[in-house]
Formats: C-alpha cells, structure tokens, sequence
C-alpha cells in the first residue's frame, strides 16, 4: 500500500442508488435527446432499450464484482484481480476517456445551456461552477451525498411531471414513419450509452458503503434500472408531442412543455436541467478521484492521488487534479469528440469488465453488443481513444 488514510465508510442504500442515478440522469436525456430523437423519431425507444441491455449485462457483472471486492477501484481493481497489474493499469488508464473526458462533456454543455438560456459568459459558468463542484467533493462523502440526494429528487421530479403533461397532451401533428438504416440506427443507440454513463460509478464507492455486499447490488442495478424506465418513457413521450421538424432542439423537455401550453415552466425545467447536470459532474468527479486512489494504494500511479485528507476522509488530492483536467477540457476541447471518446473508452471497460468475471453467458453477448455499438461511432473518437491507449500501454511501468 502507498500513501496512507482509509476512505470512510458512512452511505447507506438510499444514498448509493441516489448517487447512481445522479451520474446516469443527466446531458444524455436533458440535452442531447433532440439529437438522438431526430434520425430516428419513436424508434429512438428501441435505441434506449439496447443501449440499456448493454449496459445491464455489464451492470450484473460489476455488481458481482463489488460485492466480492467492496474497494474503491471500480473496473480497475476487478480487472487487476483477474489479469494482473498490467490489465489493471490499462483498465484505470482507460476510465479516464469515461469519467474526465465524459465530465469534460457534461460540463461544456451545462455550460453552454447557461450561456443560452441565462446570457452568462460559457468560461466563467465552467470556472465557478468547478470550483463549487469540487469543494462540495473534497469536503467529505457525506456531505457529497446527501446534497446529491436532494438534488436527484428535484430532477427526477421534472422528469416525471414532464412525463405527466406529455402524457396528457395531443400528439403532434405531420410525424411520418422513418425509414432507419441499421447502422444509423447502432450509431444512434451507441450514442445513447452516453446517457447510461456512470451507472458502474457507484462501485467506486464501495469502500465507502456500511454494508457493500448487499448495497453495492442494489446501487448498481437500482439506479440503471430506474434510469432505463425515465428514459424509455420520456423518450417516446417527447417524440410524440413535438413536431418532427423540431425534434432536434437543443433544450429539447423545456421546448416540448412550451408547445404544449406549459410555457411558465420553462424557468423551472431549465434549472432543473442545470442542477441535474451539477449532480453528473459531481458524481464523475468523484468516481474518477476514487479510482486514481486506488491505482496509487496498488502502486500503479503517483502517491499523491492515494494521500486522504485528514479531516474530510476524501482524495483530495486526485480530486484536485481532475477537476482540473476537467475544467481544461470543458474550456478548450470540442464537444462532440469529447461525447465520441467517452462513450468508446466506456465501451472498452465494459468489454473488459464482462470478460473478468467470467460469466460467459453475460460477457460474450454483452461484448458483441458493445463491440456493434462502438463500431456505429465516428472515426474520431476511434483514433482519439486508440492513441490515449496506446500511450498508456508504452507509459507501463513494472511495479518495483
């Protein structure tokens, strides 16, 4: 073991699920749903349901592995378990395109929805808003979660009063069948993964949780499962009250409220928005500052990142380092390669994952599902992903 201090243990059940639903529930559903909804209209449902079986055979897989191994390094320390410090180094070196790149994302577009909707400067909102983000992480776990807890309320609250008025409202006239070709349509749910990201974030707190082997389970699938029915049923909802010729709007809950004569709800659901995307940014954060600690108690990278603070019980100083990354990438970075990297470096782990845990009948379906959805991605993030890997295979160094 490196540098020393243990992670405190003070969540129960309520607050893992929460913390699950806080990293899923976020840009993939308030922002990017135009985009997903535009090619491919009500079939965008089917697109949720195989990015969420994807996941959910990945789901059962980690939550196996958390229960058996309740520590704080998520895919990475299951990997190193089953294939050694090299699978382990390139597993953790590989979750940084899913929690830094994919909170880099998130908060260019939290970002950028401000700007729009409030007039505020995109640079300032992405500085202010980190700087906030990472106190509330830094100052302890707990404190962490129950601001995350009220705050999952709120958002899946709108969500669902989103659902009831869209429910109740008349569909919308001039919608035509589409005719999706199959890759489109792998391109697209490969795209919806990104509203699956962080599911598997709740197993980085297992070395937090009281009792991890019944928490851990639940966490994990409770929180994708609750995110999979949000999704299906807000999805299909918005494609049925909004013209097609609006289905790519980039606020899409708030635009289809104000077409159905709910315009005073605007204000409410744009902040909603705003504060559901903090939660995905604080959970990223988070995840990825636990990861860092627990490659450096494995002697796989910089002893600093294994340092706990002695008042808070929290990595502070991995916290630290990617909120700075992440500040850097929402600043200069182009979003939509962002969105791609994330969503194949997840991909990858997942594969990874499924293969460790040596369910055969969930890893090899759950590989060749991951494996088509990867391949409807654009080549940029390809490329960008195959080089951030390939530095980190030559970047390997045996532990002494």
């Amino acid at each position: 073991m490196q540098a020393g201090g243990d992670l405190r243990r003070s969540l129960g059940p309520a607050q893992v699920v929460a913390a699950g639903v806080s990293c899923i529930v976020g840009a993939g559903i308030y922002l990017s749903l135009g985009d997903l909804v535009a090619p491919l209209g009500p079939l965008v449902v089917w697109a949720f349901v195989l990015a969420g079986l994807a996941c959910g055979l990945t789901a059962l897989s980690y939550a196996r592995f958390a229960a058996r191994f309740p520590e704080a390094g998520s895919a990475f320390s299951y990997v190193l378990k089953a294939y050694g410090p090299k699978a382990g180094w390139m597993t953790g070196w590989t979750l940084v395109l899913e929690y830094t790149v994919g909170a880099g994302a998130v908060v260019g577009l939290w970002s950028y929805l401000i700007e729009k909707e409030f007039g505020w400067p995109q640079p300032v909102v992405i500085v202010i808003s980190m700087t906030v983000v990472t106190g509330l992480v830094i100052a302890g776990i707990e404190l962490w979660s129950w601001v995350t807890v009220s705050l999952v309320v709120m958002k899946v609250g709108t969500l669902l009063l989103f659902c009831t008025l869209a429910a109740a409202g008349a569909p919308a006239p001039g919608a035509v069948e589409l005719a999706v070709p199959p890759g489109e349509f792998l391109r697209v749910a490969g795209m919806a993964v990104f509203s699956f990201l962080g599911f598997e974030s709740v197993s980085t707190l297992a070395q937090e949780t009281r009792n991890p082997k019944r928490d851990m389970p639940v966490g994990i699938l409770g929180s994708l499962l609750v995110a999979t029915v949000l999704y299906v049923a807000v999805a299909g909802l918005y494609a049925r009250v909004t013209p097609q010729a609006e289905w790519g709007a980039a606020n899409p809950l708030a635009g289809a409220l104000v077409r159905l004569g709910y315009g005073w709800l605007r204000p409410l659901v744009t902040g909603s928005v705003v504060i559901g995307l903090s939660t995905v940014a604080m959970a990223m954060l988070v995840g990825q500052a636990r990861i860092l600690y627990a490659m450096a108690r494995a002697g796989l990278g910089p002893a600093a990142f294994g340092e706990i603070h002695p008042r808070f019980g929290t990595p502070w100083k991995g916290t630290l380092a990617v909120a700075a990354v992440v500040t850097g990438l929402a600043l200069g970075a182009p979003g939509n390669v962002l969105y791609g990297v994330a969503i194949v470096g997840t991909l990858v782990v997942f594969t990874a994952v499924g293969l460790a845990g040596a369910n055969r009948w969930l890893a090899w379906p759950a590989a060749a599902i991951n494996v088509a959805l990867m391949a409807g991605l654009g080549w940029e993030a390809w490329a960008v992903t195959a080089g951030w890997m390939s530095i980190g295979w030559f970047s390997y160094k045996e532990k002494q």
